[in-house]
């Protein structure tokens, strides 16, 4: 097989693993999986990350959270980091968040609408500008209409009233995620 057809398995692969994770995740809050269970899926995940990272051949998602709000940032990266996301930058202004993607080119953006320096929306524009694939997901706490309207014009993928519940922001990072990599796949 070429290097593409073994990381378009992987991805794939790595897909379904990460439904497991979630279905897990969902039967655990429900209680019906047992302790054992559980242990034996951990194992099996375990596992297969370090295979793949052994190997080199996982390409880790890479997470942007910018809000200017210190306490959201945190909180929404130990959310990510316990649904098992690990390479999580952040960024307290809208400078900083263009500065981290044009360095890094994040598969997802967590971002603000009103920050210093520079608002979300030109984040966002800078992001369109730059790449087509990146996913961006607008939070904020003064929302208004025509702000949705702008954000989802301009190519956010969703857009979130503060305060939030954590689930739905996790429900929204994976379909974005889902959506990155069909992306990837038909570049």
């Amino acid at each position: 097989p070429s290097p593409q057809e073994i990381t378009l398995f992987t991805e794939e692969l790595l897909y379904v693993i990460w439904n497991i994770i979630k279905t897990r995740e969902i039967l655990i809050e429900r209680e019906h999986m047992s302790s054992l269970e559980q242990e034996m899926i951990d194992t099996i995940i375990e596992d297969f990350d370090d295979m793949l990272d052994k190997q080199g051949t996982r390409a880790p998602l890479k997470i942007l959270v910018a809000d200017d709000e210190n306490e959201i940032r945190s909180a929404i990266r130990q959310y990510l980091t316990m649904d098992g996301y690990k390479n999580i930058d952040e960024a307290s202004n809208g400078r900083e968040a263009v500065d981290l993607f044009t360095e890094k080119k994040h598969d997802l953006i967590i971002l603000d609408l009103v920050m210093p320096e520079i608002t979300g929306i030109q984040v966002l524009r800078h992001v369109r500008s730059i790449s087509s694939r990146t996913q961006v997901i607008i939070i904020t706490g003064n929302a208004d209409k025509n702000s949705a309207i702008m954000a989802v014009k301009l190519g956010a993928f969703d857009f979130i009233e503060k305060p939030f519940d954590f689930r739905e922001l996790s429900s929204s990072v994976s379909k974005a995620l889902e959506k990155n990599t069909m992306l990837r796949r038909s570049l």
